[in-house]
């Protein structure tokens, strides 16, 4: 039986092979906070899905 971690980790890890790049924020915890180039790449994620969702949205209505 595979669990959804073990599911998502074999998805994650085929994304390369596909040529496609994984838009999953990185999670940080008391014990280990993100490094900086966690969050840098955390912020990317961010502002591209800010800009997916309001070009959506109707101006207006």
């Amino acid at each position: 039986m595979i669990t959804s971690s073990n599911g998502s980790a074999e998805r994650e890890s085929a994304l390369p092979d596909a040529n496609y790049r994984s838009h999953i924020h990185r999670k940080s915890t008391r014990k280990r906070p993100l490094n900086e180039r966690e969050q840098e790449a955390n912020r990317k994620r961010s502002r591209v899905r800010a800009r997916v969702c309001l070009a959506g949205q109707s101006i207006g209505a």
